[in-house]
C-alpha cells in the first residue's frame, strides 16, 4: 500500500469529488443533461467524455454522421454549468 500523505494531489482535508460522465452522446438529450446537473450537484467538478466510436457511426434521416465534435457544440450549448467540462475523447471508447 502506498503512503499518499507525501502526494501533493491528496489532500485529507479537501477530498476532491469528479464525476466522469462518458458516452458517445450521439446526439446529447435532456436525460443526459439531466444527469450531468445532478452530479454537478453533488461533485466537485464533473467531465463529460464524449467517445469517437469506429465501428458503428449514428447518422441523421439525411445520411449525415453525428460526429464526436456535433456532440460537444451541443453540449457546449446546453451545459453553462462552471463546474463541469466538456471533452472528447482520443479514444474510440471514452474510459480507455
Amino acid at each position: 500500500m502506498e503512503d499518499e500523505s507525501d502526494d501533493p494531489v491528496v489532500d485529507a482535508d479537501y477530498p476532491k469529488t469528479v464525476a466522469v460522465v462518458p458516452g458517445a452522446f450521439k446526439p446529447p438529450h435532456k436525460g443526459h443533461l439531466d444527469m450531468v446537473q445532478k452530479y454537478a450537484g453533488i461533485a466537485d467538478e464533473v467531465i463529460v467524455l464524449i467517445s469517437k466510436p469506429v465501428a458503428r457511426a449514428r447518422r441523421l434521416p439525411n445520411g449525415r454522421e453525428v460526429t464526436a465534435e456535433d456532440s460537444f457544440k451541443i453540449w457546449k450549448l446546453l451545459v453553462k454549468i462552471p463546474n463541469v467540462d466538456v471533452r472528447i475523447s482520443d479514444h474510440a471508447s471514452p474510459i480507455n
